[in-house]
């Protein structure tokens, strides 16, 4: 259970985790098994789990890349309005 500030109010960040924990631990927990279920299933699964967290990984840094050129257009294309030569 997140912890109160001295109000006795949640923190809203101490809040989200704890939703956040308890909706991931609802779609992990095992409910009643009517089948079994083979044992290479969680290995399939955690190789899945790998792929979409590296590929995730790979969209964020190729996403600050584009964002750290965009930016450098930017501040490039400032300077040369502003700062011109006085020549």
């Amino acid at each position: 259970m997140p912890k109160s500030d001295r109000s006795g109010n949640f923190s809203g960040r101490r809040m989200l985790s704890a939703l956040a924990f308890l909706c991931l631990l609802h779609l992990v927990a095992a409910g009643r098994a009517d089948a079994y279920v083979d044992p290479g299933t969680s290995g399939l699964m955690s190789q899945v789990f790998y792929i979409l967290f590296y590929s995730g990984m790979a969209l964020v840094l190729c996403f600050f890349r584009y964002l750290k050129s965009r930016l450098n257009a930017l501040k490039e294309f400032l300077t040369k309005l502003f700062f011109r030569s006085r020549s």
